[in-house]
């Protein structure tokens, strides 16, 4: 329901049950003018007979929901994810992992880098061009900001053989990936972030809560660039600013999620 739909609410009461064609009916069909032994007319209010007294309930019932709603709507605490992510929203407490195993043969997680001022986990793989494209440009971010206490972290969650452990060390190990390179055969870390693309980045600043995410910058294979996004985003926090623009869609492949299968219930026992 939006704004204008609540506006209406009051004006909507007892229009869907008057009935057409009688204006001495109301909110439930009765007349509210009935004739005496005289053959006059005396108003009697529909809340003085038994339909009108349900229906007069019903209706107060009907603004009363429509108030609490429009309460509860209004508050501030009021959650929405973000114009493009269905599981976070800039401002949110970045999701946490632990024993993520990586390129390196060690395992890690988020508070290894508590010591940086801002970290860029990126989504990606091995198997999406868009993500062998964006290769190149994390080397960069990475080789460019090191020395201003930014981390890049890069996070594969896809489970077919090209995309598993030992396809990442080799391909870590042909680039020379100066940043972490890790593995999360669940997908849930993922999952926690909301990530649908690969690449796809989410910056977070020195209290781990999400300032940026999306594309590295408007350009899908990195040829034709004209607004570095994440870039832009990182140079306004080591400011102390807040992005310009703080989220875009991610482009690139799809994350390959495997599908959650439900647990059926057991049967009870026949007789």
């Amino acid at each position: 329901m939006n704004v204008q739909d609540f506006n209406s609410c009051h004006h909507q009461i007892g229009a869907s049950d008057r009935v057409q064609g009688n204006p001495h009916q109301g909110l439930d069909g009765i007349s509210f003018d009935s004739p005496n032994a005289t053959g006059s007319r005396n108003r009697i209010p529909a809340c003085c007979t038994q339909r009108g007294r349900r229906s007069l309930t019903r209706d107060l019932v009907f603004v009363l929901g429509c108030s609490l709603f429009g309460a509860w709507f209004s508050q501030d605490s009021w959650i929405v994810a973000g114009e493009y992510n269905q599981q976070l929203s800039i401002g949110d407490a970045s999701p946490t992992w632990s024993g993520l195993p990586g390129v390196d043969g060690k395992e890690h997680d988020l508070d290894e880098w508590k010591d940086h001022q801002l970290v860029v986990i990126v989504f990606t793989c091995n198997s999406c061009p868009y993500a062998l494209d964006a290769e190149d440009r994390l080397i960069a971010l990475q080789k460019n900001y090191a020395n201003k206490g930014v981390a890049v972290v890069a996070i594969n969650v896809n489970t077919i053989e090209e995309d598993r452990l030992p396809a990442m060390k080799k391909r870590a190990e042909e680039r020379g990936f100066p940043f972490a390179y890790l593995f999360d055969e669940s997908q849930e870390i993922a999952r926690k972030f909301g990530a649908m693309a690969t690449p796809e980045c989410y910056l977070l600043d020195q209290q781990r809560r999400v300032c940026y995410m999306g594309s590295i910058d408007d350009s899908p294979d990195g040829k034709q660039i004209t607004q570095t996004y994440l870039a832009d985003a990182i140079d306004s926090v080591l400011r102390g600013g807040e992005p310009e623009k703080a989220e875009t869609v991610p482009i690139g492949c799809r994350v390959r999620y495997e599908r959650v299968r439900r647990s059926r219930r057991s049967l009870p026992p026949t007789q």
